[in-house]
């Protein structure tokens, strides 16, 4: 809970709880105490601690993702154009599921950076597996420039182009 009205907010809602028959007056002692921090003082220690560690982890799984996309670029850049079809398959393909993996691994919980870091995990899964889709439209089957964007698409192209 947020805002200067959070501590009695917690306590209205616990009241209510108690009053209802939810949970009892322990239970709702030792909730009071848990969600809120000590009067006037920030949380500290463990609490502050787990609250910055995703966060944390959302910046460095994203500085890494870049650090990792930037190497691969400067590594490919002189031999990408040389590069077989097979192997440029093989690279989407194995960043399709390196990204799907890591995104798989990012355990959700209710905190909204671990959820972003996976989303943005599996976008990027799935941009790897449209760019493998377009490769093998492009250069296994042989179709042409109108109808290789659409190899990754719900519809197929329709006869006739449209």
């Amino acid at each position: 809970m947020t805002g200067p009205s959070s501590g009695a907010e917690l306590r209205k809602h616990l009241d209510r709880w108690v009053a209802e028959g939810l949970i009892d007056t322990a239970q709702a002692t030792r909730i009071e105490t848990a969600e809120t921090p000590a009067t006037g003082a920030p949380a500290t220690g463990a609490r502050a601690a787990g609250a910055r560690a995703p966060l944390v982890a959302e910046a460095l799984g994203y500085a890494g993702g870049v650090l990792a996309i930037a190497a691969g670029l400067y590594m490919v850049r002189d031999f990408w154009p040389n590069l077989s079809t097979g192997a440029v398959l093989a690279f989407a393909a194995a960043a399709c599921a390196a990204l799907g993996a890591g995104g798989a691994a990012v355990r959700t919980t209710s905190d909204p950076a671990l959820r972003r870091l996976r989303s943005v995990l599996w976008l990027l899964s799935t941009v790897s597996l449209a760019a493998f889709a377009g490769t093998l439209a492009d250069q296994v089957w042989g179709f042409g420039p109108a109808s290789t964007p659409m190899s990754a698409a719900k519809y197929p192209v329709a006869p006739g182009g449209r």
